[in-house]
């Protein structure tokens, strides 16, 4: 018999995160369904996800590491659905919600699904804006942090009930031609969640790319983000500080959005059209604690 969900992820640096994500998915999965892949192989990683599978990775980067990262992770979910009903493929800054209104864990969720799909979370970013939240980040983001903004980006089809998908790099498209989202289940990506760790983040992996000599033909296989700003990282962070802020909780036009420009792109995968929000929401207080 299946166990009903493996999570997998990558991680090199970002020990903080990965604290919090082995709490967060080894809360609700155990630990021993955690597959993590340590970039590099430092002894930290070994140490945080104790109890988890830990496998090393040889350290570097080149110009086509994230495809290859991407290929890694569809084979490794194609392996694990032999043992698990679904696997989740998140990165390291990544947790799949549940929305607490509806009575569910991410557990529960699952078993209540049928396998076969492929699921895509609502994805937000959480933003830090200091001037509101001046405090810094503790045993919780949720709660200190508390405004997201809506982007497509991160509503990734990385919770894989079938084999037979194959990802783009980030896991931002797939293969799998059938949208399913839910109207209660979001990622919440956590990168921008501290002003200062995010802009030394930014100018870190800016800095990656520089010293690993990869100029602009390289961004058809690295990460845009590692080298899209320029030197301008606090200038990001400043505009997304101050954008304006919505009231209410409904991604109703979003998901609306997502379902009629659904359809495939060239390479045979499937997605929808970006649409990043230009303003942020504030988490309701029932979601407070959870990450």
């Amino acid at each position: 018999m299946k166990e009903i969900a493996a999570v997998v992820t990558m991680v090199k640096d970002d020990h903080d995160f990965l604290r919090r994500w082995v709490k967060y998915y080894g809360d609700i999965f155990g630990r021993e369904a955690l597959y993590v892949f340590a970039h590099g192989g430092e002894p930290e990683i070994s140490e945080i996800a104790a109890g988890c599978n830990v496998m090393r990775l040889p350290p570097g980067y080149d110009p086509k590491w994230a495809g290859r990262r991407a290929r890694l992770f569809g084979n490794m979910a194609r392996a694990l659905q032999n043992y698990f009903d679904f696997v989740l493929v998140t990165d390291v800054d990544e947790f799949i919600v549940v929305d607490p209104e509806t009575g569910f864990d991410l557990r529960t969720f699952l078993t209540r699904r049928r396998t076969g799909s492929v699921i895509s979370p609502i994805g937000v970013e959480v933003v830090h804006r200091p001037q509101e939240e001046p405090e810094p980040i503790d045993t919780h983001i949720l709660g200190p942090r508390r405004f997201v903004r809506f982007s497509s980006f991160y509503c990734k089809p990385i919770i894989l009930g079938t084999p037979q998908v194959s990802f783009a790099r980030g896991q931002h498209y797939s293969t799998h031609p059938e949208l399913r989202i839910f109207q209660r289940l979001y990622l919440f990506h956590m990168k921008f969640c501290d002003r200062h760790d995010s802009q030394a983040l930014l100018e870190s992996r800016a800095q990656t790319i520089s010293t690993a000599g990869y100029g602009e033909e390289s961004e058809t296989e690295l990460s845009t983000r590692w080298n899209k700003l320029d030197g301008k990282e606090e200038a990001f962070l400043d505009r997304l500080a101050n954008l304006p802020k919505i009231d209410g909780w409904d991604f109703g036009p979003e998901m609306t959005h997502m379902q009629d420009t659904w359809g495939p792109r060239d390479n045979e995968l499937y997605h929808f059209e970006k649409l990043i929000g230009k303003e942020v929401r504030e988490v309701p207080a029932r979601f407070f604690g959870i990450v």
